[in-house]
């Protein structure tokens, strides 16, 4: 046995832990439970570091390894910015902790991967484990079948399969599967399904009766076509009250990757990401269709996705509307615990910004966040909230808890993705901020401008001015300040002067004060004293002395 196996397996059995042969038995247990079964992703995922950890090689799991070895992807990969295999670990952490709170309450062998390492433990619980507790996962009284009862629904009917190969069958399935899953991470969403070909046989199978019969907003279809060998995967949305098609998709996967569930993972999660988002079909639909509404008309659920509008526009006329119509909501439904989060995040924003419309505003960003989690804990838009409110008050160990328990519940959110990146890079963490903005902008390629600051300080950070400017001229945030003092930044570091005067006037116009402030506005999202430092000094070069 080698010193790894010893390490993993000899310590635990002097210390009472199950040997060997047991934790092989109990590692199929655990995958045939209800909790894995929806997920081949997890269940590879434990058992290969499981295989590796007994097999002694518990020194060499690492996020390559098991990207390539376990999910089959290419050589080339690299962790530092694709995330994959940090968001499946999240879900199997997350798959263990419900299983033991309810199938495996009282199961004698325990197992986890603790954060920071993909090498499982194992341990063995003291007692008579017929006597333990089973406790169930609690319902905040606040949802109705796990969804808030102001929620967008959504009807998935069963993707088609066209074709001869069993793998289309397979693919179609277990797609739609995948699909159903991913979509009902997001707070906003209801989701219903799968509407099999015999329910669709018992009624008229066009989209719109299809929505009735399942009183739903919106129906999702789709197909898998196999055409002179290449598969073909055509998905759309309809909106059930206009029987518009209001959003679709085609994807043709790589002829040469033959793992069905790398295909179905990286189609699902696009797919409910363009949904889903706060920047997604849904949102921008609503939006569309409530336009021209008073903040006070509109229902709660209307509030909170005209607050998720403004993240999308970024204009303070935006921001105005939001607030509003999310302290109707917040006063009218006392117990929604996203239309709490959401205004969690205006007031959040307008710290950072220093607006400063609100006295105390980190403060009331913080108290709704928490109110928020208290209603509903299970809310991943709640911790998104909370940990942005940490962030403000610098409690950075709290913050990082909170985003991943908010990735956990939800790994497929442009939006949270790309605020993490975000504070990723207040805190040059430079890695991690460019594999957390690369997964967001896989998942939601047409992004609200504000993703861009990412890429810009990263770039300027490391000097590279051409490539700051290419990304820093997508933040186009009118009525804000920073998409004007980047461009003006980075063309002071250029020395391009006369081109930064248009950049100063834009940005003195939409903050007069920012020559007294602008440092201390720019710390208070940017944090770390080097991402300043080069912020201000761009900025006097560019001709603006900033005290």
């Amino acid at each position: 046995m080698n010193d790894g196996k010893a390490g993993a397996v000899g310590r635990a059995e002097a210390n009472g832990a199950p040997d060997e042969e047991a934790i092989r038995a109990y590692v199929e247990r655990v995958i045939s439970s209800a909790q894995f079964r929806s997920s081949e992703r997890i269940r590879q995922f434990l058992r290969y570091v499981v295989d590796e950890t007994l097999a002694g090689r518990a020194d060499v799991i690492k996020a390559y390894s098991i990207a390539v070895d376990c999910f089959d992807r290419e050589a080339d990969f690299d962790p530092q910015l694709d995330p994959y295999v940090r968001i499946v670990a999240r879900r199997l952490r997350r798959a263990l902790k419900h299983y033991y709170e309810d199938e495996g309450a009282g199961d004698e062998i325990r197992i986890s991967v603790p954060r920071g390492s993909y090498v499982p433990e194992f341990a063995r619980v003291d007692g008579d484990p017929a006597a333990a507790p089973r406790p169930r996962r609690a319902v905040p009284a606040a949802r109705l079948d796990g969804k808030p009862a102001t929620a967008s629904v959504v009807a998935v009917v069963r993707m088609e399969a066209h074709g001869d190969e069993t793998d289309h069958e397979f693919l179609a399935s277990g797609l739609t599967q995948e699909i159903i899953l991913d979509l009902s991470r997001f707070d906003k969403l209801r989701v219903v399904g799968p509407i099999t070909a015999a329910v669709q046989d018992a009624q008229d199978s066009s989209p719109r009766d299809i929505g009735r019969g399942h009183e739903a907003d919106f129906v999702l279809t789709g197909a898998v076509h196999n055409l002179a060998g290449k598969q073909r995967i055509t998905v759309s949305l309809t909106e059930v009250a206009s029987s518009r098609m209001i959003w679709a998709e085609r994807f043709e996967p790589d002829s040469t990757v033959h793992d069905l569930f790398a295909v179905q993972d990286e189609i699902a999660s696009t797919v409910a990401a363009t949904i889903g988002d706060a920047a997604g079909v849904i949102v921008r639909r609503v939006a569309e269709r409530t336009r021209g509404r008073e903040p006070a008309d509109l229902t709660s659920y209307e509030a909170v996705l005209r607050g998720h509008h403004w993240g999308n526009v970024a204009t303070a006329e935006a921001l105005s509307d939001a607030h509003e119509a999310l302290e109707n909501a917040v006063a009218a439904e006392p117990g929604y615990a996203m239309a709490r989060a959401l205004l969690s995040d205006i007031y959040f924003t307008d710290w950072t910004t220093g607006v400063d419309r609100f006295s105390h505003a980190l403060g009331r960003a913080e108290q709704l966040a928490v109110e928020a989690v208290e209603i509903d804990p299970f809310c991943s838009d709640a911790r998104w909230a909370l940990a942005q409110a940490h962030y403000g008050h610098r409690r950075f160990d709290d913050f990082r808890n909170q985003f991943e328990t908010a990735l956990e519940l939800n790994p497929y959110n442009p939006s949270h993705l790309a605020s993490y990146a975000l504070f990723l890079v207040g805190l040059e963490e430079w890695d991690e901020a460019r594999g957390f903005y690369a997964a967001a902008t896989r998942l939601h390629p047409q992004h609200p401008p504000w993703y861009h600051l990412v890429p810009t300080m990263i770039h300027a950070r490391r000097g590279e001015w051409p490539q700051a400017m290419e990304a820093a001229e997508e933040v186009r945030t009118p009525g804000l300040f920073w998409g004007s003092a980047l461009r003006a930044m980075v063309l002071g570091h250029q020395g391009a002067i006369g081109a930064a005067a248009a950049c100063i006037d834009e940005l003195v116009g939409a903050r007069p004060d920012f020559v007294q402030r602008g440092r201390e506005l720019v710390e208070r999202l940017l944090c770390a004293e080097g991402n300043v430092a080069v912020v201000v000094d761009g900025l006097r070069k560019a001709g603006l002395e900033i005290d």
